[in-house]
C-alpha cells in the first residue's frame, strides 16, 4: 500500500509551527513547575530533535558544521560582533548623560576586575545560558525554516516576536534569578527589552544570511550582547531604550551599505 504523507514529511512541512508549539509548551510548563534547566535548554533541544527528524543525513551534517565552522564568518563581521554592543552601550550611556542621567556603577565589571579568576566561569555561564541553550533552535532551526518561506525582514521580525514572547515567564519567575523579574511587567525596561530583542533578531538574521547561514554568528552575537549587558547592569531605562534604537539604526545602516555595494 502506498503512503502519500509520511510523518517526517508532515513534520518538515509544518516544522516552524511544531517548533514554536513544542518550545512554548515545554518552556512555559517548566516555568510553572520551577524547572529552570528545562526552560533554558528547550529551544535548542526542540530544534535538535526537529533537525534529527526532518533533515536528511547531509543536511544534518551541515547543521552541525554551521555551528562550529568559524571560517564562515569574515573578519569584518567578527569585528562587528565583538565591538558593536560595547560601542552602542557607551553611546547610549553618553546620550543618557546628556539628559541628566548618571553613569552606571558597573558593579559586575568591578567584581570581575577584583576576581579575575571568575572570567572563565563567567564566559562559560554566559555562553551556555542563552547562546547555546537557545540559538540551535531559534536561529539554527526556526530561522532557517522561516527563510525558506519568507524574506529576511519578515523572518527576522516574526522570529524576534516569538523569541521575545518566549521570555515572558521570566518577568514573573523570581527563582530564575534573571533581571527580567526585577524589571517587572509593562515597565519602561519591559518595553526596552522588546525593542532590543526585535532589533537583535533582525541583526542576527542579516548576519546569518551574510555569513553563509552561520549559526555560530548568531551564537556569538547573543553571547556578546548578553555579556555586555550583564557586565553593565544595572543601568537606567533610558540607556536600554537608546540601545534598542541604536540597534535598529545599525541594522538599517548595514542593509543600506550592503545594498550600495551590489
Amino acid at each position: 500500500m502506498r503512503v502519500n504523507n509520511s510523518a517526517p514529511s508532515r513534520f518538515k512541512q509544518h516544522g516552524l509551527t511544531i517548533f514554536l508549539v513544542l518550545t512554548f509548551v515545554i518552556s512555559w510548563t517548566s516555568s510553572l513547575l520551577d524547572m529552570p534547566l528545562v526552560f533554558v535548554f528547550s529551544p535548542s533541544i526542540v530544534g535538535i530533535i526537529l533537525v534529527r527528524t526532518t533533515y536528511d543525513r547531509e543536511k544534518r551534517r551541515d547543521f552541525w558544521r554551521r555551528i562550529v565552522d568559524f571560517k564562515r564568518i569574515s573578519v569584518s563581521w567578527y569585528l562587528l560582533i565583538v565591538l558593536l554592543f560595547p560601542t552602542l552601550l557607551a553611546i547610549s550611556i553618553f546620550l543618557d548623560g546628556l539628559l541628566g542621567g548618571t553613569i552606571p556603577a558597573f558593579p559586575n565589571l568591578a567584581r570581575i576586575a577584583e576576581q579575575p579568576y571568575l572570567v572563565p566561569l563567567l564566559i562559560l555561564e554566559v555562553l551556555v545560558r542563552g547562546p547555546l541553550s537557545e540559538e540551535l533552535g531559534w536561529r539554527g532551526f526556526a530561522l532557517e525554516t522561516a527563510l525558506s518561506k519568507w524574506g529576511i525582514l519578515r523572518s527576522g521580525l516574526m522570529i524576534g516576536v516569538f523569541w521575545w514572547a518566549w521570555h515572558l515567564p521570566l518577568f514573573s519567575w523570581s527563582t530564575y534569578g534573571s533581571a527580567h523579574y526585577q524589571w517587572g511587567w509593562f515597565t519602561p525596561m519591559f518595553w526596552g527589552f522588546l525593542l532590543n530583542v526585535i532589533a537583535l533578531s533582525l541583526l542576527m538574521t542579516w548576519t546569518y544570511r551574510q555569513n553563509r547561514a552561520s549559526i555560530l554568528s548568531a551564537i556569538l552575537l547573543h553571547f556578546f550582547f548578553n555579556l555586555t549587558l550583564g557586565l553593565a547592569l544595572p543601568f537606567s531605562e533610558n540607556v536600554f531604550l537608546f540601545l534598542g534604537i541604536l540597534l535598529f539604526l545599525t541594522v538599517m545602516l548595514i542593509v543600506w551599505l550592503m545594498a550600495i555595494q551590489k
